[in-house]
């Protein structure tokens, strides 16, 4: 078990079932259980977007995502829109079938 979540079992109580720690300082290492709070992964990945963070190795940004979804809608070739990104064209497939990046949900 990681650090903070055993700061957040022994000074705020058990976590749930499926629930993240989250962090409201942004600090992974941090174990203040005052900085900690408990979340779905999904709040988690959004709190972190609105916070304008990015996760690892990803090409692309949420607002990059975004303008895919609206590109694709307008019936652009996903192939364009892969080199266009310097991305491939799975990648691009993926975003629209929702494998990836779907917690981008404010698309259009």
């Amino acid at each position: 078990m990681r650090a903070h979540r055993v700061a957040y079992h022994l000074f705020v109580g058990t976590i749930p079932d499926g629930l993240c720690v989250c962090h409201t300082c942004d600090n992974p290492p941090c174990v203040r259980p005052d900085h900690l709070f408990l979340g779905t992964t999904s709040e988690n990945v959004r709190d972190a977007l609105r916070k304008g963070h990015h996760f690892g190795r990803a090409k692309l940004s949420p607002d990059q995502v975004r303008e895919i979804f609206r590109t694709a809608k307008r019936g652009v070739p996903r192939s364009t829109i892969a080199k266009k990104y310097g991305v491939c064209k799975g990648t691009i497939s993926a975003i629209m079938q929702r494998r990836i990046w779907k917690y981008i949900t404010d698309q259009i």
